[in-house]
């Protein structure tokens, strides 16, 4: 393999899994749209909230009214199911939008800022490099990014809201049934962590 080939080549070795210089930079493209990527972050965490009192809305339809076998106050109780069933959809709908929205600004600047950058090289630059290459870095590399941002670092978020929440509520019902629930948490984060 020659040198030249070799030098773009060195591209693919991954010296660490997480860089946080890299991050810095990556979360500097988020900063002239902070404001809607807040409120796109509330209103995630707002829809996995309501996501995890669906548990509590099954429990009160089972011992209040279908044990008992009532129906004084199930257009109530119906009301406010619907209700947060519709504020779920609505959150997750504008957040959609919202994410969607900073990540395509997000991929604008930096395919930009790319090209810019590309226009600027010497000739050379284009001898050393393959083409096929350098498109891959504007377009799959970027959408990789815009994948990050838009979901990503969301939905893990989110995912962490969802599962506090659901033990806040099974330890607020009936916390030694959550201890008993919850004390093969331990046993599986070894066994991951053995098996990985």
């Amino acid at each position: 393999m020659s040198d030249e080939v070799t030098k773009y080549h060195e591209e693919d070795a991954i010296e660490k899994t997480y860089d946080l210089q890299v991050a810095r930079r990556l979360l500097a493209y988020l900063k002239p749209y902070w404001k809607t990527a807040v409120v796109a972050l509330l209103l995630t965490l707002t829809t996995n909230i309501l996501i995890a009192t669906q548990p509590l809305f099954t429990k009160m339809a089972v011992d209040d009214f279908i044990t008992p076998a009532k129906t004084d106050g199930i257009w109530l109780f119906s009301l406010a199911f619907f209700c947060v069933f519709l504020l779920r959809f609505v959150f997750s709908y504008i957040q959609e939008i919202l994410l969607n929205s900073v990540g395509q600004r997000v991929m604008f600047d930096l395919r930009t800022e790319l090209f810019t950058k590309l226009q600027r090289q010497e000739v050379a630059y284009f001898d050393r490099y393959p083409v096929g290459r350098t498109m891959t870095r504007l377009t799959g590399d970027v959408d990789a990014l815009n994948e990050l941002f838009t979901s990503g670092v969301i939905d893990v978020l989110g995912d962490f809201v969802v599962i506090f929440a659901i033990v806040a509520l099974m330890f607020w019902m009936d916390w030694k049934l959550a201890l008993v629930s919850l004390v093969t948490v331990p046993l599986l984060f070894v066994a991951t962590n053995w098996f990985r």
